[in-house]
């Protein structure tokens, strides 16, 4: 019970539901959770191509078919999968201008894990470019309202455990080593004890990114979700620790973007995800 937890309060409160199972029963648990996860995002991907006018049969195959997702996700039965269900629900929603369902929506991932975060500056990006203030302020009850009932009900739950999750996070980041573009880069050269000092500047590097990539969403020069899906590759490119299945975060967002540069890189970072780390 004292042991810290590297998820949200909403996917930490649920382990607690199945924690009671004995092992074999919470190994099924989780697989099918991943399992109907896995299925859900692939007809919310087939639901939003349509509405961005593009190829839905494409995009279904980028995520279904993707290694990552079927192989490392759904057989290993990891909570990424419900992280990105619920997300793209909100993505979805949010293309059906639904915007304070879709603002709830992924706060609620955020609250599975972290990851779901990197959308919502893309989200009030886009939101502020609306003329009539309508959808900005939809976005935000949205997202207000969410996070006032995960924060009371994780309270209530946990205490003040949740305020602990960023430095926690921090510490696993920093203990990657070869499962990390900058460890595979640095570890080979003998340069591993610079990992820390290099991780520093990468996430410096990450937020300057982000806001680079917010701003030109704000001013209409990117796509918002195209701008998601490359905040999402210098995640991945700079973080402490990359897991095979952490390149799934991206594969649904290069999947719905225009961009063929960003399908490009998610394919690329497939292959490294299965061949190197």
């Amino acid at each position: 019970m004292s042991t810290p937890t590297a998820y949200g309060p909403l996917f930490t409160a649920v382990s607690y539901l199945l924690a009671p199972l004995d092992i074999a029963w919470n190994v099924l648990a989780y697989k099918a959770i991943a399992a109907i996860s896995s299925l859900v995002t692939v007809l919310v991907v087939w639901n939003a191509a349509r509405a961005r006018g593009l190829d839905p049969v494409r995009a279904v195959a980028l995520v279904g078919l993707n290694p990552v997702i079927a192989v490392y996700g759904v057989g290993g039965g990891h909570n990424d999968l419900l992280m990105l269900a619920i997300v793209l629900t909100g993505v979805y929603v949010l293309l059906r201008r639904k915007e304070r369902a879709s603002g709830a929506l992924i706060v609620a991932a955020t609250a599975v894990k972290l990851t779901a975060g990197v959308l919502l500056p893309f989200v009030f990006a886009h939101s502020l470019r609306g003329r009539d203030g309508r959808s900005r302020r939809a976005v935000l009850t949205g997202v207000g309202l969410a996070a006032a009932v995960a924060g009371i009900l994780s309270f209530a739950v946990f205490g003040s455990g949740p305020l602990h999750l960023v430095s926690t996070l921090a510490t696993i980041q920093r203990e990657g080593g070869l499962n990390s573009i900058p460890g595979l880069l640095l570890t080979p050269l003998g340069l591993g004890h610079l990992s820390g000092t290099v991780g520093y500047v990468l996430e410096v590097g990450f937020g300057i990114c982000v806001v680079w990539l917010v701003r030109r969403v704000w001013r209409g020069e990117l796509d918002w979700i195209t701008g998601a899906g490359w905040a999402t590759v210098a995640l991945l490119i700079t973080a402490g620790l990359l897991l095979p299945w952490y390149v799934g975060w991206l594969v649904p967002l290069a999947a719905l973007s225009t961009d063929r540069r960003l399908l490009a890189t998610a394919v690329v970072m497939t292959g490294l995800g299965l061949t190197t780390l």
